[in-house]
């Protein structure tokens, strides 16, 4: 086997991206998935330490809850692995840089080599490289938002910000249910005029409740699971309420 230099990994610096956090199982396993077919090199920290060991994924099976990873590279990695070690988990994978932290639940080993059957993660850290443009829906054009709930409970509100990757909306002050950042809703609906609709499963990033009774509550989510189309689709819609922003802009313009 040849020599592979370890890695140092730095500590207490700032990323240069934010960190988007995921925590719906579908999407984790999305973004495995997307490791284990581009046989992507991992990042393993183990243990807090500072030495970053190289390894792949072999297979992962999400309705059971974990996934399996190759021995470590440089071997001396190996021998710190036990039942229950924690380990940090890191990659990029199509411009993203991926982070999420497990721990071994069983090791094994065929043919003379290693091989650690790891829990699933609860949590991924993703950070962009490349950030998608957000377009402002000025108060004066309004698009109408309908969310819905796992138990059929309807939510409609005015968009306020789009972009490929989400969104933010106004709701009525008084929401008929409680909702937490993280909460994965699994149908929201926009529709734009002569652009047509997505409707796709969002997960809920922030809440900003009415600060006074004029004002309306807010909320922003991101995206799940989109597909190439809705991806073209979404693009197309903020172009248009771009345009139209920059059209009532200039009909508004005095002269």
């Amino acid at each position: 086997m040849s020599k592979v230099r370890v890695l140092k990994l730095r500590h207490g610096g700032q990323h240069p991206e934010a960190e988007e956090t995921i925590s719906d199982h579908e999407e984790i396993a999305t973004q495995l998935a997307l490791l284990l077919a581009s046989r992507a090199t991992l990042g393993i920290s183990i243990e807090e330490g500072q030495e970053v060991y190289l390894s792949r994924a072999l297979e992962i099976v999400p309705e059971d809850g974990y996934l399996v990873l190759d021995e470590l590279v440089p071997s001396e990695g190996n021998q710190r692995l036990r039942s229950g070690t924690r380990i940090l988990v890191t990659a990029r994978s199509r411009g993203t840089l991926l982070r999420f932290y497990t721990e071994v639940q069983e090791i094994a080993s065929e043919r003379g080599l290693a091989y650690y059957r790891l829990r699933w993660p609860r949590l991924i850290g993703l950070q962009q490289r490349r950030r998608h443009f957000r377009v402002f829906v000025p108060m004066s054009q309004s698009v109408p938002v309908l969310l819905a709930t796992d138990d059929d409970v309807r939510l409609q509100g005015e968009l306020r910000d789009l972009s490929v990757s989400g969104f933010s909306a106004r709701l009525p002050e008084q929401l008929p249910i409680r909702l937490v950042a993280g909460q994965v809703l699994p149908s929201c609906r926009l529709a734009l005029p002569d652009h047509g609709q997505v409707i796709v499963p969002v997960e809920l990033r922030y809440l900003e409740a009415p600060r006074d009774q004029r004002r309306s509550a807010r909320i922003g989510g991101r995206f799940l699971r989109l597909s190439t189309q809705t991806e073209r689709q979404l693009e197309k819609m903020v172009r248009a309420i771009e345009r139209e922003a920059q059209r009532r802009g200039q009909r508004d313009r005095p002269t």
